[in-house]
């Protein structure tokens, strides 16, 4: 049923409608439908995804401090739907800048935010020999940030994102063993992550 209403929404010419129903300066409420609609549209195929080209700008822009969290947290798991459909897609959000805002977005204590913004990221830096791994671990702050909620025990935190970091970049990954001693009892497969992230950084081969 989902996918007969994608087609129908592309047939209809729907992206073209919705993007400038993204416009800045719209009150929350008006911004979070299209954003939702084109968040559903991001589910359908390949080919129905790539129709969101036009309006990967302004969902990038609402990544940003200018929107509400609602907004920029929906905005986020649309780019998530749109990175899950292949390289060529990732591409072309790194190269309109998606990267650093979603990463700003883990910044805050802001729980569903942190983790929307955090399984984007871990689908946009997907890939073998992830350059835009290379460049989330440059950005400054995010390995503290990570970190932080990691400490914090944060519920359904998207251990996918330190996965997808320590398998493409293990030399650069700057955890520290420390964050074992922080987990609750139950996360055996996390704290055998961690010390393969220390090790690594350690230049430490098992």
């Amino acid at each position: 049923m989902q996918k007969r209403v994608i087609e129908t929404a592309l047939s209809a010419g729907a992206v073209p409608l919705l993007v400038p129903c993204l416009s800045f300066g719209l009150p929350d409420e008006q911004l979070l439908e299209p954003a939702w609609c084109l968040t559903n549209i991001a589910a359908g195929k390949p080919e129905e995804t790539k129709a969101l080209l036009p309006a990967l700008p302004l969902l990038i822009a609402h990544l940003g401090e200018k929107s509400s969290a609602p907004v920029a947290e929906q905005c986020s798991w649309a780019i998530g739907n749109v990175t899950g459909e292949g390289e060529d897609l990732r591409n072309v959000l790194l190269s309109q800048g998606a990267l650093p805002p979603l990463a700003r977005m883990i910044f805050p204590d802001k729980g569903s935010t942190v983790r929307t913004a955090a399984w984007a990221l871990s689908n946009l830096i997907k890939g073998p020999q992830s350059k835009a791994a290379a460049q989330l671990v440059r950005v400054d702050g995010i390995v503290d940030a990570i970190l932080r909620h990691l400490k914090n025990r944060m519920k359904k935190f998207p251990w996918k994102l330190l996965g997808s970091l320590c398998t493409f970049l293990p030399s650069q990954i700057s955890l520290q063993l420390q964050i074992a001693c922080n987990f609750s009892s139950r996360l055996g497969f996390q704290r055998c992550l961690v010390r393969r992230i220390y090790c690594w950084r350690q230049d430490i081969r098992y």
